[in-house]
């Protein structure tokens, strides 16, 4: 398990979180259980067997939506050395 901090700085209300293999042309299940307002934070767990079994690695795509229908990617995030992803 990976737990990863969502921090939303980007002056409107996230909606969705998405996170997907860099080789993989999908996005994944919203992790969000609800909307980030602005300027807050959301806590969860990730489990990397939903996302390619056991063996999965730790370097995904991250995809932000707000409210406004805009998204925001980070591209190659290791997500077992960052505790938080900030999103502007």
């Amino acid at each position: 398990m990976v737990k990863i901090s969502v921090i939303n700085n980007s002056g409107k209300t996230m909606t969705a979180v998405y996170m997907s293999p860099p080789d993989n042309d999908t996005w994944g299940k919203n992790e969000l259980d609800a909307p980030i307002g602005d300027r807050e934070k959301a806590d969860f767990e990730w489990n990397q067997a939903d996302y390619g079994g056991s063996e999965a690695g730790c370097v995904f795509d991250v995809r932000a939506e707000y409210v406004d229908g805009r998204s925001t990617d980070l591209e190659a995030v290791d997500l077992c050395k960052e505790t938080a992803l900030n999103f502007n």
